[in-house]
């Protein structure tokens, strides 16, 4: 009997094709197929949507491989029964695949429906964020927020052949990448554990006849660096292979200078992250980590990384950025490369009636992840923080109680009453900061304000609360900056760390398709304990005394 002469119910058929063993099952699929091309011509009802995302998305078990022609009807069945939000909230709600909602998002170009797909893009893509082989652009996620990390961290995979994970905090203010080791007696507990150089066949320590350094210890270099609360670290330096990320993004690894913590002092032992990821432009010698990743020319296409921000974690791209995190055109302004990010920022305007204009004072402005909150000169600060209150006072408070001069109650934590604020710079360009960026939630309702005053200083740093929201784009090429509205991915458990063996490709080895390992018998410097002068002198004449009473 041919399949056609019976009128088999579409969920009979289909219970039928997820029987394990069945023998028909090439047959009832080409009933399947035919059934879904018929409808799209008028022959045959359409396939139920629940139906139609249940079998696209994969949630039921019958074969529908990627652009098979059973797969592309069904997404053409999907975009013609998106006609409300109820059929909106059952195609988003399947959390399909990226190919899949591109797919359905093409057919509805033009649409409020897909405005409203964009709007929702969902970061379960972002979960899934690969190296991107074709564009030469490196993702990675983001993880931390405002209130209770107080920054935002990438994962690193250090050596070879099974790589170490370490939590790096995010930093567009400094230059120096390093972060804890084995070996080191001053150094607080953290997310990871602390890299093992020894388990590492491609590690080694940079000596100061090798290469130039900041300054030397017993002949190796090394490093120590302040930050302006008052934490600092110190230690060593060496190379090996990093790859951004996490094991399943798959970002190539490439050989870089690190530095391994001999030392930390305040917020360095009591933060998360095991240590820092300076992404600053360098203003000496010295060459940067991301100066070795935008050298491999094999794997990243640009001298351009961007950030985008969410209220929890968000995505860091390396040779490019993202475009489709962007709900907004990009807009681009001047960039100033010497140690910073420089801009020039000329006002600030609370927006709406009965708003209020920042113009001139703000002096050297730079773009810095690494600061948690926004920072402008105290005059301005207690300007920009009146202005949000006033504002708030001759509109209903804000629908929100204010619970002192920088924090508000607000019932079900809807911050839409609040004013924007545009922030305009050299050229005219401006760019909307908006209250879910410069208030952060800091428990339950209650949220604050995200800047903060700078005290004397004639200089505004552009913290993380500034950036939230927005797909950051550093163009160290050119130099430029881009700004655009963006959709910023949210992250907060991490995966499990690395298991599988590092493969070095030719442009990811100085010496081609095999690396290099290295004999481990010397005793890594931050094991050593630093010797002053003094303490020298006096092992000196110790020594001598001794050979002399042999004598």
């Amino acid at each position: 009997m041919e399949l056609e002469q019976v009128p088999v119910p579409l969920e009979l058929l289909l219970d039928v094709l997820e029987l394990p063993g069945n023998k028909l099952q090439e047959e009832l699929i080409a009933e399947l197929q035919r059934r879904v091309v018929a409808s799209l011509q008028g022959n045959e009802p359409l396939v139920p949507i629940e139906t139609a995302v249940a079998l696209a998305c994969g949630r039921r078990s019958v074969p529908c491989p990627k652009d098979s022609e059973l797969w592309g009807g069904l997404a053409e069945n999907i975009a013609l029964q998106l006609t409300s939000k109820r059929q909106v909230d059952i195609f988003d709600g399947c959390r399909p695949r990226e190919d899949l909602w591109n797919a359905v998002s093409q057919l509805k170009v033009g649409t409020w429906q897909s405005l409203e797909l964009q709007i929702r893009r969902p970061s379960a893509y972002l979960s899934r964020s690969l190296y991107d082989a074709d564009k030469r652009i490196e993702s990675a996620r983001l993880y931390g927020d405002v209130a209770s990390y107080q920054y935002y961290y990438v994962d690193l995979l250090v050596g070879t052949p099974v790589p170490q994970r370490t939590s790096v905090i995010a930093d567009t203010g400094s230059t120096i990448c390093a972060f804890t080791c084995t070996g080191c007696s001053m150094c607080g507990q953290h997310l990871d554990a602390n890299f093992d150089f020894s388990k590492s066949k491609t590690a080694e320590w940079v000596k100061c006849s090798r290469r130039a350094c900041d300054s030397c210890r017993m002949n190796y270099c090394a490093y120590r660096q302040s930050y302006t609360e008052g934490s600092s670290i110190e230690g060593y330096r060496f190379t090996d292979y990093v790859s951004l990320g996490d094991e399943f993004q798959q970002n190539p690894p490439v050989k870089v200078q690190m530095g391994c913590h001999s030392r930390e002092t305040k917020l360095f032992v009591t933060q998360k992250a095991n240590g820092i990821f300076g992404l600053a432009p360098s203003k000496d010698r010295m060459t940067t980590i991301l100066m070795n990743i935008f050298k491999d020319k094999a794997h990243v296409n640009a001298a351009v990384f961007a950030m985008c921000l969410s209220s929890q974690g968000g995505l860091l791209t390396v040779g490019g950025f993202n475009q489709s995190l962007n709900t907004a055109t990009v807009q681009w302004i001047p960039l100033t490369l010497h140690g910073f990010y420089s801009v020039s920022l000329l006002k600030m305007i609370v927006e709406g009636p009965g708003g209020s204009e920042l113009s001139g004072g703000f002096g050297h402005t730079i773009v810095d992840s690494g600061t948690t909150y926004t920072y402008l000169p105290d005059g301005l600060y207690r300007q920009l923080k009146e202005a949000v209150k006033s504002y708030c006072k001759q509109h209903n408070g804000c629908a929100a109680k204010g619970t002192s001069g920088t924090c508000w109650t607000v019932p079900g934590g809807s911050l839409s009453s609040f004013p924007p604020i545009r922030v305009v710079f050299q050229g005219g360009v401006s760019a909307n900061w908006y209250p879910s960026s410069y208030l952060y939630r800091r428990s339950g309702e209650l949220y604050c304000l995200g800047f903060e005053s700078n005290g004397a200083a004639r200089q505004t740093v552009l913290g993380a609360t500034w950036m939230i929201g927005r797909n950051v784009i550093f163009d160290t090429e050119s130099p430029k900056l881009g700004l655009a509205d963006a959709s910023c991915p949210s992250f907060v458990e991490r995966p499990p760390g690395p298991t599988k063996t590092v493969v070095l490709g030719e442009s990811s080895s100085p010496r081609g398709s095999q690396a290099v390992y290295k004999d481990h018998r010397f005793r890594p410097p931050i094991a050593i304990p630093d010797i002053t002068a003094a303490t020298l002198f006096m092992l000196t004449a110790f020594m001598l005394m001794t050979l002399g009473l042999c004598l």
